[in-house]
C-alpha cells in the first residue's frame, strides 16, 4: 500500500509533463520560426496559441521577440514592460527594443545580465560598447570595444568600433592608430560594417584632425575614387588647405558645392580663400546662406566682419563684430560643457548636462532616468550643488511637463 501511495504524485508528476508538452507543442514551432528569422510565420503561430491560453508567459515572450525581428519596437516594449522575461532571447530582444528606443539606461542593465549568463557572445559585447558611450562612460565603451576585438573572428569588427568611438570622442590620433591596424589586416577595407569608402574616409577625417594633412589628402583620395560626395570633397579641401595649397584646396571645394550647395564646409572654405584674395563681394555671397540663426558661427561672423571692413561698410563690420563676440562666447560655453561631460562624466553637472541634450533631442525616458540620479544627489547633498538660477529645477519641471527646455546658459559652469 505504502509503495502505492509513494508511485501517485510520481505517475501524476509524469502525466502533467506530458500534458505540459503535448499544449505547448505549438510555441516550439514559434522558436523555429524565430530561429530561422522567419518573424511573421512566428507571430501568426504564436498568435494561434495565445487564443487558447492568452496569458502564457512563455508565448508573449516568443510574441515579443517575434515584434522586436519586425521592428515594432513599441508593441514589444508593451509586452516587455507587462510581464518581463528571464529567458537570455527574451532579455536579447528587450534590450534591443530599448536600444532602438533610445532607452540606454534600462538597456544596459538587461545586456549585462545576458553577458553574464552567455559572456562573450560579440553581439552583446558590440552593444554594451555603444551603450556605454551613450550613457556618457566612454573608458566603460573602449574597455568593451576592446574585449571585442579579443573574441575570435571579431578582431575587425572591434578594432572599427575603437575607432569609431575615438573619432567621435575627438580623439583623432587614437582613431587613426585603430584604423590602421584594421589597415594592415584588412588593406582594402572589405567585409566590414561600413562601406570602404567610408572607412577611408574616416581615416582621412581622423588624419585631419590630428593635423597630418597629407596622410589625410592621400585616404580621402581613396575614398572619392570609389564615389564622389561633397563631404568628401569639403574635408579634402580642408586638407589641401592644411596643407598650404590653396588652389587646389579651392579646386575641391567647388566641386563639393557642385554635387551639394549647401556644403557648410566648403562653403566657408572659399570664403576664406576669397578673403585671402581681398574678394569681399564673393566672401558675402558664400556665406549669405550660412547667416541664418541655425547655421551661423563666430567664425562665419569674423569672415564676414572682415569682408564688411575691406567694402568700407563700417556698419555692417561692427553688427558682425558685435555678433562674433556673442557667438563666440556662446561656443566657449558649448566647449566647457562639452569638456566637463567627457572628463567627468559622473559628476553632477555632466548628469545634469546630458540629461539636457537628451530632452532636447527628444529623448524623454533618458533624460527623465538621469534626472531622477540628479536630484537624489541634490537631495542628500544640497549644499555641494548650488544652483542659483534653479537650472535643476526647471530642467526637471520642462521633462515633466514637457515644457521648453531651460537654456543651458543657466548651468554655473564657474563653480568646476
Amino acid at each position: 500500500m505504502l509503495l502505492v501511495l509513494l508511485a501517485i504524485p510520481l505517475t501524476t508528476g509524469v502525466l502533467l509533463y506530458a500534458s505540459l508538452w503535448w499544449s505547448e507543442r505549438p510555441l516550439k514551432a514559434v522558436e523555429r520560426a524565430l530561429a530561422q528569422r522567419d518573424f511573421p510565420r512566428a507571430m501568426e503561430l504564436v498568435d494561434n496559441y495565445l487564443k487558447s491560453d492568452r496569458n502564457s508567459s512563455r508565448a508573449l515572450d516568443l510574441k515579443a521577440q517575434a515584434l522586436v525581428g519586425l521592428r515594432k519596437f513599441g508593441d514589444a516594449l508593451a509586452i516587455y514592460d507587462r510581464v518581463g522575461t528571464d529567458t537570455v532571447p527574451g532579455l536579447r530582444a528587450w534590450a534591443e527594443a530599448m536600444l532602438h528606443e533610445k532607452r540606454w539606461s534600462d538597456a544596459l542593465l538587461l545586456l549585462h545580465e545576458v553577458d553574464q549568463r552567455k559572456p562573450h557572445d560579440p553581439d552583446v559585447v558590440h552593444q554594451l560598447s555603444a551603450c556605454a558611450m551613450q550613457t556618457g562612460d566612454f573608458e566603460e565603451a573602449v574597455r568593451k570595444a576592446e574585449e571585442l576585438t579579443l573574441i575570435p573572428d571579431h578582431f575587425e569588427r572591434g578594432t572599427l568600433l575603437l575607432g569609431v568611438l575615438h573619432i567621435n570622442h575627438g580623439n583623432y590620433r587614437s582613431a587613426a592608430e585603430a584604423f590602421e591596424q584594421l589597415l594592415e589586416k584588412n588593406p582594402q577595407a572589405t567585409g566590414l560594417q561600413i562601406s570602404p569608402e567610408e572607412f577611408f574616409q574616416g581615416l582621412g577625417q581622423s588624419y585631419l584632425g590630428d593635423g597630418k594633412p597629407e596622410q589625410a589628402i592621400e585616404r580621402l583620395e581613396q575614398a572619392i575614387a570609389i564615389q564622389e560626395t561633397a563631404d568628401r570633397f569639403a574635408f579634402l579641401g580642408d586638407a589641401w588647405e592644411l596643407k598650404g595649397d590653396l588652389a587646389k584646396a579651392v579646386a575641391a571645394w567647388v566641386k563639393s558645392i557642385a554635387l551639394d550647395s549647401d556644403q557648410v564646409r566648403a562653403r566657408e572654405g572659399l570664403a576664406r580663400a576669397a578673403l585671402e584674395e581681398r574678394q569681399p563681394a564673393q566672401v558675402i555671397e558664400w556665406l549669405t546662406p550660412l547667416s541664418t540663426p541655425d547655421k551661423l558661427t563666430s567664425a562665419i561672423a569674423h569672415s564676414l566682419k572682415r569682408a564688411n571692413s575691406q567694402l568700407g561698410d563700417t556698419e555692417a563690420a561692427k553688427k558682425w563684430e558685435v555678433e562674433e563676440s556673442r557667438l563666440r562666447d556662446s561656443e566657449d560655453r558649448k566647449r566647457a560643457l562639452d569638456d566637463l561631460v567627457k572628463q567627468s562624466p559622473r559628476s553632477f553637472w555632466a548628469l545634469a548636462v546630458r540629461a539636457h541634450r537628451f530632452a532636447s533631442e527628444g529623448n524623454t525616458p533618458q533624460a527623465a532616468n538621469l534626472l531622477r540620479t540628479v536630484d537624489e544627489v541634490r537631495r542628500s547633498s544640497a549644499k555641494t550643488h548650488d544652483d542659483p538660477r534653479k537650472f535643476i529645477d526647471k530642467l526637471l519641471n520642462a521633462v515633466q511637463e514637457g515644457t521648453e527646455l531651460p537654456s543651458l546658459d543657466l548651468v554655473p559652469i564657474e563653480i568646476h
